[in-house]
């Protein structure tokens, strides 16, 4: 799952560069295979279903306030939701 991982956060990347947003594709891409991950135990870092929500949850609670402010896209907010999740 690790390759899925690093594939994944390329995408990601490169999307945002190229077109400066992160389509809500790629985010349920990411957030299927992050909980599929930890359903069959196979995630990179080996985190628990708790974990992962908690990394989740507080990523974009977090990231929200700047998306509020105008500082940070919506995308970004929920690129890091999800990669808390992994």
């Amino acid at each position: 799952m690790s390759f899925v991982l690093v594939v994944w956060i390329t995408g990601v990347l490169f999307c945002d560069f190229a077109w400066r947003r992160v389509t809500n594709q790629w985010v349920v891409i990411g957030a299927v295979f992050a909980l599929a991950a930890i359903a069959c135990g196979m995630s990179p870092l080996a985190v628990t279903w708790q974990d992962a929500l908690t990394g989740g949850g507080v990523a974009f609670t977090v990231l929200l306030g700047f998306y509020a402010l105008g500082m940070m896209g919506a995308g970004d907010v929920k690129f890091a939701a999800v990669l808390g999740l992994w």
